[in-house]
């Protein structure tokens, strides 16, 4: 993950499937301040992937100004699901 206040986020990431074989993955990242507070989400799809998938996706939608040390985006978690969303 890549954040920079005033151009948005970027994230990048390689996901195993362990075994599975969806017809179809969503990835989905939701992002966090440092209080906990959710600040945003990115997702990506995938259609027939292999035993890994990559994702690269970024937005400049979640951005917070400079000043508000307490809101920066700071964390993030990374949800697969099997179809689309």
């Amino acid at each position: 993950m890549t954040v920079d206040p005033e151009g948005g986020i970027d994230l990048t990431a390689e996901i195993d499937l362990q075994g599975a074989n969806p017809d179809t993955v969503t990835i989905v990242g939701l992002f966090y301040d440092v209080q906990g507070r959710f600040r945003g989400a990115i997702s990506s799809f995938k259609q027939n992937p292999a035993a890994t998938v990559a994702m690269s996706a970024g937005t400049i939608s979640i951005r917070t100004p400079p000043s508000l040390q307490g809101q920066q985006v700071d964390s993030h978690k990374i949800v697969v699901l099997d179809g689309f969303i």
